[in-house]
């Protein structure tokens, strides 16, 4: 019998709301009648006391977070934004689709139907036009879909354009990526490898790039829920990562932590309050420092030093006495060309296969996004030999770490410097990348949840943690105050990790993108 009580019927189960509702009470009855045993296998792994004291200490912050949310939808800068990507896509798409010579070809093959139709057939004026409008709406459909339509496959417009047309050498074929591909990653390789004859097309490869930033930014976070007080506020995930970060859910506009820093802007504190923010420095690199017990490291740490910018010299990138006269821009793509290496061998990359991140290497973003060095294999490889070198007690730490896991007298296990057993169950070979990262993703989690649990006891109006960064709203009286204390909580000293403190930088402002 149907309910009297129905008002909706969920959009894509197509059931009414009180059966929904029946079916969410049994999952939540069903969860419940499982916590005895999951706190059992807890106990007979001696997690038990480690996972209620976690919970214990951080479920009342994330409920408190939850309830802030992480500031206001700032409506109008959010639609003056929206219109200003459209018109910046429209400038950056037109110059490529006219490019492309097989639209107006098949353009003008409506055209010449459509008049040799009304020759032959004089009396057929309608049901040519018909025709012609039917044929040349199909032509425009497909040209108005052409970005959309350009996947990773090799039978789209796209790839017939950067490889038939133009003559573009593709990317090669690997398991990850098919012939003629035109993926965001493949695209990058071939405007690294672009031959001289092929450089008057390097602007159609930039404009690509751009482009899919550009579409990313407005269709993913530009699509932003907020509730009846303006506030947005995305689902925290307590239990959301192996490593014991906090995570947010949701695609779109509530995976909060994906965020670009350029479309940070529309969202705002209250009135009368602003955001602080600090950003732990470097932690992992510190991290497996501590514990590799790397000298060369830890001596650029104790005496104040950038870690990355003397991993770049290690590398044979540059030089002490060459660095402070390099240009800028190629100062900042070395440092970040050597802050990638290092924290991809750390999590387990192997020289020879390491990517470096996809940024988008147009001009128009050389200010917006981090640019980094564009090296072949063979220079990565040359490279990390000689890094090696000077770093050889973090790849012993690395293999004495596989081992005393997955070793012949290893349990599968690994306990951190705070109490948590990580069990690793897959097979040594495919176990490896997580044996190496997890380390140093978990200390990481760790240090910064501590201090959020320290702040929140405090009083402090936490709103965001966001990798390594947590992020607060304070009124603006108590500023000065807020950014003294979070600094001191946040660098105290940790004994689990033998006293060292991990130092951090603060910011603040009235939006959240003026506080990176």
């Amino acid at each position: 019998m149907k309910s009297e009580f129905v008002e909706q019927t969920h959009k894509w189960l197509r059931l009414p709301d009180d059966v929904i509702a029946q079916y969410n009470a049994l999952d939540t009855y069903t969860t419940a009648r499982l916590v005895p045993v999951l706190e059992g296998l807890l106990a007979s792994n001696k997690q038990l006391d480690f996972y209620q004291r976690w919970f214990r200490e951080m479920a009342p912050v994330v409920d408190r977070m939850q309830a802030r949310g992480v500031g206001v939808l700032d409506v109008e800068a959010q639609r003056t934004y929206k219109v200003a990507l459209r018109k910046e896509l429209d400038e950056v798409e037109e110059p490529v689709l006219a490019a492309v010579p097989f639209f107006r070809e098949l353009e003008t093959e409506v055209h010449t139907w459509y008049a040799d139709t009304l020759r032959e057939h004089p009396t057929w004026v309608k049901k040519a036009k018909k025709g012609y409008d039917s044929r040349l709406k199909k032509v425009r459909k497909r040209r108005s879909g052409f970005f959309n339509r350009a996947g990773g496959g090799g039978s789209t417009d796209l790839s017939k354009l950067l490889f038939d047309h133009l003559g573009l050498k593709a990317a090669p074929k690997t398991l990850d990526r098919p012939a003629r591909s035109t993926s965001g990653e493949a695209l990058v390789y071939v405007l690294q490898h672009l031959r001289v004859k092929d450089e008057p097309h390097r602007w159609v490869l930039e404009n690509l790039l751009h482009r899919a930033r550009l579409s990313t930014i407005l269709t993913r976070y530009m699509v932003v829920d907020c509730d009846r007080d303006g506030r947005v506020r995305p689902l925290i995930k307590l239990g959301g990562t192996e490593t014991l970060r906090l995570a947010y859910a949701g695609d779109k506009g509530e995976a909060i932590q994906q965020w670009p820093q350029e479309a940070r802007h529309v969202i705002k504190a209250w009135d009368g309050c602003l955001y602080l923010a600090r950003d732990y420095s470097a932690i992992e690199a510190r991290l497996i420092a501590i514990l590799s017990q790397d000298t060369a490291m830890l001596e650029v740490f104790a005496a104040g030093g950038d870690v990355h910018k003397q991993n770049a010299i290690d590398l044979g990138l540059a030089s002490a006495g060459t660095w402070d006269a390099m240009d800028p821009g190629v100062r900042s793509a070395t440092r970040n060309f050597a802050k990638t290496f290092l924290y991809g061998l750390s999590y387990g990359g192997s020289p020879e296969t390491m990517k470096t991140k996809l940024y988008c290497t147009c001009p128009r973003c050389r200010d917006k996004v981090p640019q980094t060095l564009a090296l072949g294999r063979d220079d990565i490889r040359r490279a990390a030999d000689q890094w090696s070198k000077k770093h050889e007690p973090i790849l012993q730490w690395r293999a004495a770490l596989v081992e005393t896991v997955k070793g012949p007298r290893g349990d599968h296990t690994w306990t951190s410097p705070f109490g948590y057993r990580r069990f690793f169950l897959e097979p040594r070979s495919q176990a490896e990348r997580s044996i190496y990262n997890f380390p140093l993703q978990h200390c990481a989690s760790q240090i910064i949840n501590h201090a959020m649990v320290s702040l929140d006891a405090a009083g402090l109006p936490l709103v965001l943690q966001m990798h390594d960064e947590l992020m607060a709203e304070v009124p603006v009286e108590r500023v000065a105050y807020w950014e003294g204390a979070m600094r001191e909580t946040m660098e105290a000293k940790v004994p689990e990790l033998g006293g060292w403190s991990f130092p951090t930088e603060g910011a603040r402002g009235r939006h959240w993108g003026e506080v990176k």
